[in-house]
């Protein structure tokens, strides 16, 4: 690719200094044996549908209205190492996830953070964000 310059360079202001807040969290853990182990099996399922399978097999694990596209189904789901949940309100629930997949024979750990819905006796997606930051748990203030 070649690239050329046509026009005179601009001076901007300096940068400032970035800022970040933790999000602030106010859920408490569920504590249903039942009700974890569902929630649980739903999450890893969804999570072998986004990395392994096509966009339909993704949306049965979603709430209606969800967009949530899936990695392309070039990576192998290999395991959850580690799932918190907490509960939102009686039906929606928060699930903190650490998880294991595999590319081209490499190990790699990937952290989300999923909102999870009680539709009947299903377990749903209704969003998923990559966890950049960890979620203030103890509802304290950071500045």
């Amino acid at each position: 690719m070649n690239m050329a310059v046509d026009a005179l360079p601009v001076m901007t202001a300096p940068p400032e200094k970035a800022y970040f807040k933790n999000k602030e969290f106010s859920g408490t853990s569920e504590n249903d044996a039942d009700k974890t182990k569902k929630i649980t099996d739903s999450v890893s399922q969804f999570f072998k549908a986004y990395y392994e399978q096509n966009q339909t097999q993704i949306d049965y694990f979603l709430v209606d209205g969800a967009d949530i596209k899936g990695a392309g189904q070039k990576f192998s789901f290999n395991k959850i190492d580690r799932i918190n949940i907490y509960k939102l309100s009686d039906k929606e629930f928060l699930a903190i996830v650490d998880l294991n997949i595999d590319s081209f024979g490499n190990s790699i750990k990937q952290g989300f953070n999923l909102t999870v819905v009680q539709e009947g006796d299903k377990f749903l997606v209704k969003t998923l964000e990559p966890r950049t930051s960890n979620i203030d748990l103890n509802n304290k203030s950071n500045n």
